[in-house]
């Protein structure tokens, strides 16, 4: 039923969210009746906070592709960006080489699909809630299907009578009910949930005859004569209602808690009285339907005997005591329980966190999605509409295809910066063990480490990884062949069940620890694969980071390390994404370079076709030179790196990093990772500086995340972006050098040592790499501090959030805001509106808080130093930027308040530790009665039997992280809401 989609806020309103009016499609005749209630909408972009931020060119920024059958035809969304958004889909003419047509659409448009016919092309378009139906015929809109915003993939049944949407929203998969017609395919979002009919019960319409006196107006039951007036001047009027004959789930509810003394009002958040939609509502508030008996509405109602609560003495208890007295034995109980495990969350299927493309097995029985948010792979029979498994990845997919039973995964790499595996020796608390490793806290005046006597042991690592490379090292780029049965893909290896292949520089570089992966196994040409396509035995595969399309060669029946094989490497434009089959070739998507490559499959050769001639050329400005840098690999040394590794999407991978801020050293001064932190979002930093979890970095210090791309230690010899061993500083660089914050090699202080190479000679030549790679691609030379400039251009240029599709005027919402606001909770102390986080009133240099959560290992053990308070205490002068000294972490352990703008658009990784794996766990006490199982979890086997942990406690002491442990389910619900509808 719409209504508890609507109410519960995980469905999204068709209604919702500030909008502007949507580009008119080119319609073939009028549309059939739309859903009740439902309006053409499309959201309104995110207005830049900086008034004074220039105004940057719309680009159009092309993503994806679809063909005719025939290969003579292409369809291209052109999505545009976050603050300017697209609304067309451009048709090329592939024989011709040229753009013939752009065809109007809904806003931001995103992926597409052939429908099976042949004749359709149904476009997704993420900020409007429809999607747009193009005859290919006629190269026509004609006609437009209500679906909820953030719809993004969608795939047909072979038989072209279902489409299936991935819905970026609502972490589901929604299913559109199609009719084609002669001339346009129309469909309906099938609307799944719990079932109203068995809540409500049964009804059956009666027919009532009554007579009407014409002259007096006095309604009868079959007179002749007006018992009134007398007239016999009567008219018969014979009318229909419906009349409930058995009772449902609500007569349950009704007689158990409806009464005036309990639920007969809303009473602790529940409600059971006289109003249907209302009691609905909160029944399905109070259900799990994936563990019904650890529902509250069950758990409140049954004894502690029978697994519930009603009767505990703790604190927590029911009012109204047990309800079930004798559940096994109760058909009321068995009822209501029957009706919460048959429910499903709606309007579609759970699925993982925030999916994107999707791959239908050949019977159609069985659907695959990639979720980039958990790091997984959903399993979704299409019989049952359920989600049956997970295939975990421990990586964002970016695209996956089914090849003769075998699933192949375009995805990032398995680590996470961590340690490869546990490790007593250098796990030790004892300071005397020779293998012990130790915090690194520095003095704030000099930013040097203090001496090692004043260090402290790390003790257990947070977390291991199953890579032996550590930090930004761990950063690669991976294709998997797997069978679906494999629970998880999470390793380096080749057996057959699995096989992951990675880069082909990942041990490469001086720095890289070598013979870890297998050297058949490291094959990956380029970063950041994208996109796949398959023509015959061969797979292509965009790699967005370094401008490359692969080509690998298929044969299942191989040894697994030889089931793919590499072939040829295709150069396109900047940033490829969506791949096609056109006729003899390939059709590839430039998304930075506002372009298509048209590749020639049997002749190897490329052509190049600018999608938008009038405006000048990407990179334009110093605002798109720095994103070129944050979104490609080419300005990382060994090709395989870039900043939406983990930034993904600009907000966040879903991993938990080992990086600098929770790096310690050995005994002899070598870096000592096993700490974590989240991947907070680049989005919306104008208002959040100072910003990361310490409150350390200004806009324009990209400085050390710059350097960590390219370790100095890298350029003693070839790499794979050439050899600069022969370049040797001249006594102007040495001088130079020897006053920045570049001369950081070891953050421990440890000096370099290397016979024959200086300090100077490797920062020259990481110079003349980013001076001969800016050239390459800007047509002028870039040094590493004009990035770093560039970089802060882009950071704080535009906000790039999502605008928001939650209807702020939502009851829930407005509940949740009052809660949200309310000194007795306490949110709106450390995140006031309008940037959701405190700036102003926080009087330390960090703008940070004292420690509100636990900490987790590894938690408090650097003292991080900005590279722009490195700059200062060397006296190194920014000519961009000469009066900023930089900063240090004063406190050890203080965090800044992040912003809460687009929480609902990043991945479920949150507190500074990123130990949270939901809102959920963010806000709630510990044994909250709102925390909820966890279906098919895989990640997280800390969690005692599978259930949500609430992390809002210091130390034992609840309420540190705002005072919630009083609120309802129903309140917590609410404030929940409102923050997910925070834009």
């Amino acid at each position: 039923m719409a209504i508890a989609a609507l109410g519960i806020g995980i469905a999204v309103s068709m209604l919702r969210g500030p909008s502007q009016a949507a580009p008119t499609a080119t319609i073939g005749r009028p549309l059939p009746a739309h859903p009740v209630g439902w309006t053409r909408r499309s959201l309104a972009p995110v207005p830049n906070p900086d008034p004074d931020a220039p105004a940057q060119l719309a680009r159009l920024r092309p993503y994806r592709v679809a063909t005719t059958p025939d290969g003579e035809k292409a369809y291209v969304t052109l999505a545009g960006r976050e603050i300017h958004p697209g609304s067309d889909v451009v048709v090329i003419d592939v024989r011709e080489r040229r753009a013939i047509r752009r065809l109007r659409v809904g806003s931001s448009p995103y992926g597409l699909a052939r429908h099976p016919s042949g004749r359709w092309v149904v476009v997704t378009n993420r900020f409007s809630n429809f999607l747009s139906v193009i005859d290919t015929s006629r190269d026509t809109v004609v006609s437009e299907i209500p679906v909820p915003f953030y719809s993004e993939d969608v795939v047909f049944s072979p038989d072209g009578t279902q489409a299936y949407l991935s819905n970026f929203q609502l972490d589901q998969v929604l299913i559109v009910d199609l009719a084609v017609g002669p001339e346009r395919l129309d469909g309906r979002v099938r609307e799944l949930g719990f079932d109203h009919e068995t809540f409500v019960g049964a009804t059956e319409s009666v027919s009532e005859v009554v007579t009407i006196c014409q002259v007096c107006g006095w309604r009868s039951h079959g007179a002749a004569v007006c018992p009134r007036c007398g007239s016999t001047d009567l008219v018969a009027e014979s009318t229909e209602h419906e009349m409930r004959v058995t009772g449902g789930v609500h007569t349950i509810l009704r007689a158990r808690c409806g009464t005036s003394e309990c639920h007969l009002y809303p009473a602790g958040g529940y409600v059971a009285g006289p109003d249907l939609d209302e009691s609905f509502l909160s029944a399905v508030l109070h259900a799990f339907p994936d563990r019904p008996e650890a529902s509250p509405l069950l758990q409140a109602s049954t004894s502690i005997r029978h697994g519930g609560w009603a009767d505990r003495v703790d604190g927590r208890h029911h009012a109204g005591d047990v309800v079930f007295e004798d559940p096994p034995n109760d058909t009321d109980y068995a009822r209501l329980r029957e009706w919460i495990a048959t429910g499903t969350r709606g309007p579609g299927i759970a699925v993982g966190q925030k999916p994107r493309d999707m791959a239908l097995a050949a019977d159609g029985r069985t659907l695959y999605v990639a979720n980039t948010g958990s790091l997984d792979v959903s399993v979704v029979d299409l019989v049952t509409l359920r989600e049956t498994s997970r295939i975990f990845t421990r990586s964002p997919v970016n695209d996956l295809v089914l090849i003769d039973g075998r699933l192949v995964l375009a995805t990032l790499g398995v680590g996470s910066g961590h340690p490869k595996a546990r490790h007593p020796g250098r796990e030790s608390l004892d300071p005397r063990h020779p293998e012990a490793e130790f915090t690194l806290f520095r003095d704030p005046e000099t930013g040097q480490p203090y001496p090692l006597e004043r260090q402290q042991p790390l003790g257990p690592y947070d977390e291991v990884d199953g890579t032996a490379q550590e930090k930004f090292r761990d950063i690669t780029n991976d294709v998997v062949v797997l069978d679906p049965a494999t629970p998880s893909v999470a390793a380096y290896d080749a057996t057959d069940r699995f096989t992951r292949y990675t880069s082909d520089s990942f041990e490469a570089m001086s720095g890289d620890i070598k013979g870890d992966v297998p050297a058949d196994l490291m094959k990956v040409v380029g970063a950041f694969p994208e996109q796949i396509a398959q023509v015959g035995d061969r797979l292509y595969i965009t790699m967005s980071g370094t401008f490359q399309v692969q080509e690998w060669e298929i044969d299942l029946s191989a040894e697994p390390s030889r089931r793919l094989v590499p072939g040829r490497v295709f150069e396109t434009g900047f940033k490829p994404v969506g791949i096609a089959p056109a006729g003899d070739g390939l059709i590839v998507v430039d998304h930075l370079g506002d372009s298509v490559t048209f590749i020639d499959l049997a002749g190897g050769e490329t052509r190049r076709l600018l999608l938008d001639e009038d405006r000048e050329s990407f990179p334009a400005n110093d605002f798109e030179r720095g994103e070129f840098f944050v979104q490609t690999s080419v300005f990382s040394v060994d090709q395989d790196e870039s900043c939406v590794h983990c930034h993904y999407r600009d907000a966040s991978d879903g991993q938990r990093w080992s990086v600098s801020q929770v790096m310690g050293q050995s005994r002899a001064g070598d870096e000592r990772t096993g700490g974590s932190r989240e991947v907070p979002d680049i989005r919306n930093l104008f208002l959040e500086t100072p910003f990361f979890v310490e409150g350390t970095l200004s806009m324009d210090e990209a400085l050390t995340m710059m350097m960590e791309h390219n370790p100095l230690v890298d350029f003693q010899g070839r790499t794979p972006s050439g050899d600069f061993s022969g370049v040797v500083a001249t006594a102007e660089e040495v001088e130079r050098a020897s006053t920045s914050a570049d001369t950081i090699v070891v953050a421990t202080g440890r000096g370099w040592e290397r016979d024959g190479v200086r300090l100077a000679d490797l920062i020259a030549r990481r110079e003349l790499f980013f001076r001969q790679t800016s050239s390459r691609y800007f047509g002028a030379a870039y040094g590493f501090r004009d990035m770093q400039r560039v970089i802060g251009d882009y950071q704080g240029g535009e906000p790039r959030l999502l605008p928001n599709p939650i209807d702020p005027d939502d009851s829930m919402v407005r509940r949740g805001r009052a809660i949200f606001e309310s000194p007795e909770v306490g949110c709106a102390g450390c995140h006031p509106a309008p940037a959701f986080t405190d700036k102003v009133t926080v009087y330390n240099q960090n703008k940070a808080f004292r420690p509100l959560v636990t900490a987790a290992a590894r938690d408090n053990v650097h003292t991080l130093i900005s590279a722009d308070r490195l700059d200062a205490i060397m006296g190194f002068a920014r000519d961009w930027d000469p009066t900023d000294e930089g900063r240090i972490e004063e406190h050890e352990g203080f965090f800044v308040a992040p912003s809460l703008r687009g929480l609902w658009a990043r991945p479920h990784a949150f507190l500074h530790h990123g130990r949270a794996v939901g809102l959920r766990e963010v806000v709630a006490t510990p044994d909250h009665p709102a925390l909820r199982p966890r279906t098919l979890n895989r990640r997280d086997p800390d969690r005692p039997a599978g259930r949500e942990r609430g992390l809002n406690e210091l130390d034992g002491l609840i309420d540190t992280h705002g005072t919630t442990s009083h609120l309802s389910v129903w309140e917590f619900e609410c404030l929940l809401k409102y923050l997910v509808s925070i834009e």
